[in-house]
């Protein structure tokens, strides 16, 4: 049986329930303490041993792509003033894992958006991810699904 290594994080969604929050920031975005909902499921996923993380994104939602970038204003700035500290949080999200992005051009449903990452999954198991469900666990939710899986 073949190891689970990859995810589909599904972030395409136009986030109504969290209205008028996210009218301008999309909902996988929003900070839970000092970090952003969808940065808590990539640590999930790689905690559970995944490393190719496949996000299915839409329209407007750029700031997913620059959170787990590495080009960033910020990481410049940190760069130029050889400020160590700041540079090592600011391309941490970058660290975790390998990252590929695909759109979803339309809202089609659940089904259209795991299609839209077809390329990057299909013959292989992979964990699904919907990272506005944050449960906290000793151990990780997505590693004990993969252990089920794999029993």
């Amino acid at each position: 049986m073949a190891n689970v290594s990859r995810a589909v994080i599904l972030a395409a969604g136009l986030g109504t329930r969290m209205l008028p929050a996210t009218k301008a920031v999309p909902k996988e975005m929003l900070p839970i303490i000092e970090k952003p909902l969808i940065q808590f499921a990539v640590e999930e996923a790689v905690a559970a041993g995944i490393e190719d993380i496949v996000f299915v994104v839409a329209e407007g939602k750029e700031a997913i792509q620059e959170h787990f970038g590495s080009t960033t204003r910020i990481e410049a700035m940190a760069r130029e003033n050889h400020d160590a500290a700041l540079l090592r949080i600011v391309q941490e999200p970058s660290n975790l894992a390998r990252y590929r992005f695909v759109l979803q051009d339309r809202p089609l449903g659940i089904a259209h958006a795991v299609a839209c990452a077809r390329e990057f999954v299909e013959g292989q198991p992979f964990a699904l991810i919907f990272p506005d469900d944050l449960i906290l666990s000793h151990r990780p939710v997505v590693g004990q699904l993969i252990d089920a899986y794999q029993s």
